[in-house]
């Protein structure tokens, strides 16, 4: 065996946040993930193995694409371009949530330091939604751009 770090299913199925059947499931289905096993017959998986794992969960989830179109998307462009869109409207995601890690309350925000009562809260928020919009705009364009190459 090669000297990279490899994974055991269990340990990847907890960091995916699904379950080890829906890993060997996903194996059996795409070609891309190779079934390598430790001398015990233990199933092992390398980073980019779980960066595959990483895009076929979020074509799957949360792209709601069926298993015939996450073959065809990464029988057509490869795991490079589908990971960086994928990276992208994840980022994306987390902008509008809330709760997301990372995100900036409306009060810390440094606009809202500056902002007077007479609207300058809505016009922040209108700029924020208008950055919003054009974040997705580009990761969708992105996306139709992967699915044409």
């Amino acid at each position: 065996m090669s000297s990279s770090k490899k994974y055991r299913i269990g340990h990847v199925a907890r960091s995916l946040g699904v379950n080890s059947s829906a890993i060997r499931f996903w194996e059996s289905e795409f070609d891309c993930l190779p079934s390598r096993r430790s001398e015990r017959g233990q199933r092992l998986y390398t980073d980019e193995d779980i960066k595959k794992l990483k895009l076929i969960k979020y074509l799957l989830h949360d792209r709601k694409l069926t298993i015939e179109g996450v073959r065809r998307q990464m029988a057509e462009n490869g795991t490079d371009d589908a990971v960086q869109a994928m990276r992208v409207t994840s980022a994306m995601d987390g902008i509008t949530d809330p709760g997301a890690a990372g995100s900036v309350p409306a009060e810390s925000h440094p606009r809202a330091e500056n902002a007077d009562s007479s609207g300058g809260d809505q016009a922040a928020k209108n700029e924020l939604a208008s950055v919003e919009q054009e974040l997705r705009r580009l990761a969708s364009a992105m996306l139709e751009r992967a699915a044409l190459i």
